[in-house]
């Protein structure tokens, strides 16, 4: 698959240990943070329940960032256009949350 093959050349290292762990201890840990209380509650389910969705949105956050910044890098290699990718990189992210909370939360 495209998304999972290894950008060694760009970062350095093979980062798809990382995509392996990452995505399910992140998702654990948002779930923690929004919803740490339910487990004082003893209410397991509900916190069960919500992990699932936390992975799915943490997966899609994940992924798309990680090839927009593989992009920005290909289109910006050099150090004198680290300010610029850096902006526009910003800017994207920004954009692209919103667009991926929405469309992410139509398909819930």
């Amino acid at each position: 698959m495209k998304f999972f093959r290894s950008r060694k050349e760009i970062i350095g290292f093979d980062d798809r240990w990382l995509i392996l762990f990452g995505i399910p201890l992140v998702s654990l840990l948002v779930n923690t943070l929004l919803f740490g209380h339910l487990l004082k509650e003893r209410a397991y389910d509900i916190f069960g329940g919500c992990f699932p969705i936390s992975v799915y949105f943490t997966s899609i956050y994940w992924i798309v960032f990680r090839e927009l910044y593989y992009y920005m890098v290909r289109k910006y290699p050099v150090n004198k256009d680290f300010r610029k990718r850096q902006a526009i990189t910003i800017g994207l992210v920004f954009v692209g949350y919103y667009v991926i909370d929405f469309l992410g939360g139509l398909f819930l």
